[in-house]
Parts: C-alpha cells; structure tokens; sequence
C-alpha cells in the first residue's frame, strides 16, 4: 500500500520540504524513500531542507526566516512549473539551473 511502489505513475513535478526533522525520523526516512525512488525513476523531483534547521532542532517551522524560505522555495516552484517563470535574481541561480536541467530531461522524454 506504500505510495513508493506506485512512483511510476507520478507525472507531476514534486517538491519536498523538510527541516532537519520536522515530524521526526519517520517523516524524514519517508520523504527521503520517495525522494530517491522519484529521482531513480528520472522523475522531476526536489528535496528541500530548510536553511538553518539543523542548528534550530527537531520542531515545526517557527523561525520566521524560515518560513520565509519555504513559503518562497514553493512559490518559485510552482511558478517555474506551471508558467516557465524564472526569477532573475542571482542568488537564485542554482534553483534554476538544477529546475531547468530536471525540465529538460521531461521534455526529451516527452513526459509534459
């Protein structure tokens, strides 16, 4: 019953965030196995651990930078997903060139 052994059928570009352990190792361990079965498949895949979140501990996300960051990770996301949009700022340049690289490898295999 396990989502992992249905990654296949997966089309959609997925994107997960995690602090070093928000909901404990079960979350963490979780994410990571449907991580790395998506990224085994080719699949258009992110994980995301939030700036700082292993000097702040195993809690939920509370420290407003951080916040900040998640919220704007999955903006740019969605936007570069749904409309192509690349913000031009340069300190988000290596989002976009591993984003670009993981669109390109859909699109050669004719996936979108």
């Amino acid at each position: 019953n396990s989502p992992v052994f249905l990654a296949e059928r997966v089309t959609a570009p997925i994107q997960f965030q995690n602090s070093s352990s928000t909901g404990g190792f079960e979350v963490l361990l979780w994410c990571w196995e449907m991580f790395s079965r998506l990224r085994h498949l080719n699949k258009p895949v992110e994980l995301y651990v939030l700036p700082d979140s292993i000097e702040r501990g195993t809690h939920t996300i509370q420290n407003p930078a951080q916040c900040l960051a998640a919220q704007q990770r999955a903006v740019d996301w969605w936007r570069f997903w749904l409309t192509d949009y690349v913000d031009p700022s340069a300190a988000k340049a290596d989002q976009y060139t591993s984003w670009n690289a993981m669109k390109r490898s859909v699109m050669a295999r004719g996936e979108r």
